[in-house]
Order: C-alpha cells, then sequence, then structure tokens
C-alpha cells in the first residue's frame, strides 16, 4: 500500500509546496493513480460491506471500512481505513481518505476526498477536498459549464484556463459547507473557511 500512502501525503493539498495555478492537476494524479494502482477487488477481511451493496470493477476498501445497504462503489476506487459509504451511496473512479463519512445518498465522482470529512445528501464531481471538509445536506459542486467551454480559474484576479472540460470545486483543510450550497464550476475556497447555508 505504499503507493497510496504516497499518494495520499502528496495530495492534500500541500500548496505552499506546489503552484496553485496548477492544484487541479491533482486531480489527473489521482486518476492515473488509480487507474494504474487499483487492478483488482482487494476487500480487508476487517471491512463491512452489506449484501445489498454493489462492488464494480477494481475497487479497494481498506481496514475498519463499511460499506453500507444499497451503496455502490465503481472502480478503480480507494475506499480507505474506517471509511463509511452510507445507504444507497455512490463512489465513482474517486479515493476516499481514511476516516471519511460518505452518507446517505451522496453521489462523488471523479474525486479527491482527504481525511476526516463528512457530508449527507451532497453531489461531488471532479474536485479536490482537503481533510476535514464538511459539506452540508444538499450541497452539490458542479463540474460541467452550460456551454461545455474549457473551465478557468480565477487566481489573484487572473483568469487561468485549465483545459479541462469538468472540473469541480478545489476546497482546502477544514473549511465548513451549509446546507444547500450551490458550488459553480472550478471554484476554489480555500481553508478554515465558513460558507453560509444557502449560497451559491
Amino acid at each position: 500500500m505504499g503507493d497510496y500512502k504516497k499518494l495520499q501525503v502528496y495530495s492534500t493539498f500541500r500548496l505552499q509546496k506546489i503552484k496553485i495555478d496548477a492544484s487541479w492537476k491533482l486531480i489527473d494524479l489521482v486518476m492515473k493513480t488509480l487507474k494504474e494502482k487499483v487492478i483488482k477487488v482487494s476487500i480487508s477481511p476487517s471491512a463491512f460491506v452489506a449484501s445489498t451493496a454493489i462492488i464494480k470493477g477494481p475497487v479497494i476498501i481498506e481496514s475498519g471500512a463499511k460499506v453500507m445497504e444499497n451503496a455502490k462503489i465503481l472502480g478503480p476506487s480507494y475506499i480507505g481505513k474506517n471509511v463509511i459509504v452510507g445507504n444507497c451511496a455512490l463512489v465513482r473512479e474517486s479515493f476516499i481518505s481514511d476516516d471519511t463519512v460518505v452518507g446517505y445518498l451522496v453521489d462523488i465522482a471523479r474525486s479527491y476526498v482527504g481525511r476526516s470529512c463528512w457530508f449527507s445528501r451532497v453531489h461531488i464531481a471532479d474536485s479536490l477536498l482537503d481533510d476535514d471538509v464538511n459539506l452540508g445536506g444538499g450541497t452539490i459542486i458542479a463540474s460541467l459549464r452550460l456551454d461545455h467551454h474549457p473551465i478557468s480559474l480565477k487566481i489573484n484576479n487572473e483568469k487561468v484556463q485549465t483545459t479541462r472540460s469538468k472540473l469541480g470545486a478545489i476546497i482546502g483543510k477544514g473549511t465548513q459547507i451549509g446546507a444547500n450550497v450551490t458550488i459553480m464550476p472550478g471554484t476554489l475556497i480555500g481553508k478554515n473557511c465558513v460558507v453560509g447555508a444557502g449560497m451559491i
């Protein structure tokens, strides 16, 4: 599991060590590592997978993890230690770090989620979430523009083109997002921020 440990250390937004205008490239790193390293189903003997859960494609589920009733995980995906994938949750091609709770009706696609995050009834697409991020129920992180044009980021009042057609949000450590927040494609949110309920 050395590759995954290395990925976690590298991918938890050490933004002081990389240029912020290249941070979205961590999504490519995560996807590349998942496709190269997660090549079969591997479920720890100490993990719990409900009989009605669906595991499809190459998926690694670490020790102490719980995949609850009617949850679905599509590979390549990595589920870290003590992660809870709640009832009716859907995880697609994503890396979920240790001690995170992916609650009821959560949909996560092509994303990296850090340690000890917590959310229920949210949609997360093509995004990077650092450790200890909490998303209130009903939050949506959109990743595709209506015109399907490439996503740009606003960094230091300058527009930076990513060339990506899908890019959700990059959210820093310890940030709290209230209920029913809509986060538009290409949004940067710093660490220890608080976003009130219902914001767009």
